[in-house]
């Protein structure tokens, strides 16, 4: 308990040491200027949008991480703007992906692989789609590309599916829009903004994550995971 509530606090200080470093760099070592940015995303007009959008679509299969595009937004087109950029691509992106992986890789069958964790999760996908998925899609105990996989190539139904997707999707989009805001300037209000967001977050996350934990054996699920490699 105390292991995990230790490693759990770790990977916190060192995201955030992470992200305050990329701050620093950006303002005082680039020096960017956000009336710069400001400018050059005003003179693309509408394309901006949509070029973000369509990298969100094709983002999973060029194994492009969510928050590298996420942060990037939130940089481009400001916190708010940013943050509903970042939810609109993020959903579109994941159900491109799920039609696609759902018609060309077929049903998942776990029990001739031998996973006993990752059909733990069927089970409880395609008996609890909707609430299941949504807590998966809260915390970070499965990648988001590979959740989407999983969903596609089990028995989850599309509105369960998207529901879900579009509810867990909100908090990260929020977090990561004001994170990429936020590289280029030191706003007090929005830095307080963000650190809020940050502690709400990972204090569902740690209550979620607990949760999972006493019912799954999380390492042992890390391990099955990284035996899949999903078609794309």
């Amino acid at each position: 308990m105390k292991k995990k509530l230790k490693n759990y606090a770790l990977r916190l200080t060192i995201t955030v040491s992470a992200a305050i470093l990329i701050l620093l760099l950006s303002r005082f070592y680039l020096h960017l200027n956000p009336e710069d940015v400001k400018g050059w995303m005003e003179s693309i007009g509408f394309l901006g949008p949509v070029v973000l959008l369509l990298l969100f679509v094709i983002r999973p299969y060029l194994l492009i991480p969510l928050p590298v595009v996420a942060i990037a937004a939130g940089f481009l087109f400001g916190h708010w703007l940013g943050a509903f950029l970042i939810f609109l691509g993020a959903v579109l992106g994941a159900s491109v992906s799920f039609f696609t992986k759902r018609r060309r890789a077929g049903d998942l069958n776990l029990d001739e692989k031998n996973m006993e964790e990752l059909d733990k999760i069927k089970e409880e996908l395609e008996e609890h789609g909707f609430k299941f998925l949504l807590m998966l899609r809260l915390i970070p105990v499965l990648h988001y590309d590979l959740l989407t996989s999983l969903s596609a190539r089990m028995d989850v139904g599309w509105r369960q599916y998207l529901g879900a997707t579009v509810l867990g999707t909100v908090p990260r989009a929020v977090l990561l829009g004001f994170f990429g805001s936020s590289i280029l300037s030191f706003e007090p209000m929005k830095m307080i903004i963000l650190g809020v967001l940050a502690v709400v977050i990972a204090v569902l996350g740690y209550v979620l994550k607990r949760k999972v934990e006493d019912e799954f054996n999380t390492e042992e699920l890390k391990e099955e995971t990284k035996q899949l490699q999903p078609p794309v």
